[in-house]
């Protein structure tokens, strides 16, 4: 009888601990998650600001054109009207872009310029 309390003691206890560490690693995995959203957050409105001021620039000194921007490759791409704008404008759009990037601190982009407005 007395053995089968001491075992009946040890599976509490060790599922106690089990439970415990479980509860520690899933607070710091919530916690992770809750950096990374707040990360990506705050990367989202740096990118909404980014394009917003290219945009206001680009269309300024360049008429119409369409911007976008995939955040997995960080790749911009301005869609502009046809090839000839392109070959015409290309470097000093791109030299704009990474300019006005860089003092936005996102200077880590690359830049592709295409067709298809």
């Amino acid at each position: 009888m007395r053995k089968k309390r001491l075992i009946l003691l040890g599976i509490i206890i060790s599922s106690a601990i089990i439970i415990w560490f479980t509860s520690i690693k899933i607070k710091h995995d919530e916690q992770t998650l809750v950096q990374s959203m707040a990360v990506s957050m705050d990367e989202h409105y740096r990118v909404e600001e980014l394009l917003e001021t290219l945009y206001k620039e680009l269309e300024k000194n360049y008429g119409e054109l369409v911007l976008s921007f995939s955040p997995d490759e960080r790749i911009l791409t301005v869609k502009v009207k046809d090839q000839e704008f392109i070959v015409k404008n290309q470097v000093e759009i791109k030299k704009q872009i990474n300019e006005i990037a860089k003092k936005m601190n996102m200077d880590d982009i690359k830049v592709e310029i295409k067709t298809g407005l």
